[in-house]
């Protein structure tokens, strides 16, 4: 699925706010958005895209970021969001699904309906060069009550919220440890297998990334993620397992800004006793979180028994380059999921993933299959 080159010529005017396609030209102004926008809770974390905001985009299929401007003022930045399509896995076929994510809205222009109403109603104005996708899908934080309120609440004029399923982030501390020899690092001959294997199990999960042998032989580094990245669970010739150590922290990084009390206070106390038992220490403010994604991890029916071994020899690898911590999504339903925290220290946060249709759409039927997107996309 290649990138596509957003036209300046499409805007979308309401309320007067303009909402356009993002260029080069934004770059400083996307940046400084991610910066001064942070996500609140116990920890405050800023989402930034250092050095370049764009550096972060096309990661696997097309994506549009979009700028939020008042028309009168061109430089009052109201705010920002983000669309992709990426190819995917739905009712066990393969399909095309458009991701809505990056919302950022600047504090003046907050809490205003209209806001929210004009940027939902801009969308399928300018992904209108896009081929239609097959679904709409967003996640929200599932203790971000404030956004969980608004959209879940079938305001007229926005679109329709439905759940679809939940999936949890699972962060573990990596591990430098002695190889074990378990995973072998894919190389060209062994494409068509990894695709073929990956597709496989990943049917049954909706939401779950298709791989395309195309983008598999395309990868170059350039998005922190080359072919030797992708590790695989083999028994001569036949594939059992796969994962990939997906480092992105050049172009997207997760700062902390701050900690509430009283974990501010005791946070340099929490950290010697994390160190002592293994678990996660807790960056200081303002410090980018070392973290690299465990992704498009599979493992066949047989190879469940080595699952945790499997993630070991990932958090391993993620040390090698440097990573303190990596970051698995898994759906809340997966057998995965409670057997890697029944054994390995972690921390964790639910995710609400739902689909998003407008009033001139019928919502897709989804059937009887749990959710796990790929959380590097999301």
């Amino acid at each position: 699925m290649k990138p596509i080159t957003p036209d300046p010529q499409i805007v979308y005017r309401a309320g007067g706010v303009v909402f356009r396609p993002a260029g080069s030209a934004d770059d400083a102004a996307l940046r400084r958005c991610l910066r001064d926008n942070d996500m609140d809770a116990w920890i405050k974390l800023a989402f930034e895209r250092e050095p370049c905001f764009f550096d972060g985009e096309n990661l696997m299929g097309a994506s549009l970021a979009v700028i939020a401007e008042a028309e009168k003022l061109p430089h009052d930045f109201v705010g920002m969001y983000t669309c992709a399509q990426l190819p995917v896995h739905l009712n066990g076929q393969t399909a095309v699904a458009g991701y809505l994510g990056g919302l950022r809205v600047n504090p003046s222009y907050r809490r205003k309906i209209r806001i929210l109403r004009d940027g939902f109603a801009s969308i399928p104005v300018l992904t209108r060069p896009w081929r239609q996708p097959n679904a709409w899908f967003t996640s929200i934080g599932q203790e971000n009550n404030q956004a969980r309120r608004v959209l879940e609440a079938g305001l007229k004029h926005l679109p329709r919220y439905l759940l679809a399923g939940e999936m949890e982030t699972l962060v573990f501390p990596t591990r430098l440890e002695q190889p074990t020899g378990l995973l072998q690092a894919a190389t060209r001959e062994d494409i068509p297998a990894l695709s073929d294997f990956f597709n496989q199990q990943a049917q049954a999960f909706q939401f779950a990334p298709r791989l395309d042998e195309a983008w598999l032989r395309s990868l170059d580094g350039t998005h922190g993620l080359c072919l030797a990245d992708f590790w695989l669970l083999k028994d001569g010739d036949v594939l059992h397992g796969c994962l990939a150590i997906w480092d992105q922290r050049r172009f997207k990084q997760t700062v902390v800004r701050s900690y509430r009390f009283p974990l501010n206070k005791l946070r340099v106390a929490y950290n010697l006793l994390a160190g002592i038992r293994g678990k996660l220490k807790l960056p200081a403010p303002n410090q980018q979180i070392e973290q690299v994604f465990l992704s498009f991890v599979a493992l066949s029916e047989s190879a469940q028994d080595n699952a945790v071994a499997v993630v070991k020899e990932g958090l391993r690898l993620a040390a090698q380059k440097g990573a303190l911590v990596g970051t698995l999504g898994l759906s809340a339903q997966s057998p995965l999921n409670a057997r890697l925290k029944a054994v390995l220290p972690h921390e964790s946060y639910r995710t609400r993933i739902e689909t998003v249709s407008w009033a001139n759409a019928e919502s897709l039927a989804l059937y009887g299959r749990p959710v796990q997107p790929e959380v590097a996309l999301l």
